[in-house]
């Protein structure tokens, strides 16, 4: 599942595609992950990128990718939750870019 603001101009674009793709970025990909949560738009601008078997697009390289096509959309508060089926899924080896309680953080 994804959580989207009401107010985010992404939200039409996830439900008229139907689908969503979720990139699982490397440790050392963090410059890309401020990119994304920064830029209202643009942010695939000079970023490579692939359509995957969605539709969605997957960052090239990248961890891993979890493609789910939606299935039901819940609104809660100020979001709307896309519930999604898993349709595909890959990744590579390496270690991920970890994001909780409001920074940044390395597995141990």
């Amino acid at each position: 599942m994804v959580a989207v603001d009401f107010a985010s101009p992404v939200l039409a674009v996830f439900e008229s595609s139907g689908a969503y793709a979720v990139n699982i970025l490397r440790e050392d990909q963090r410059d890309l992950s401020m990119r994304f949560a920064e830029l209202p738009e643009g942010r695939f601008d000079g970023v490579n990128w692939h359509a995957g078997a969605t539709g969605s697009p997957v960052i090239d390289p990248i961890l891993g990718v979890i493609e789910c096509r939606i299935v039901q959309p819940i609104d809660t508060g100020d979001h709307r939750v896309l519930i999604g089926e898993v349709v595909e899924v890959s990744c590579s080896e390496g270690r991920p870019l970890v994001f909780f309680g409001s920074g940044y953080v390395g597995l141990a």
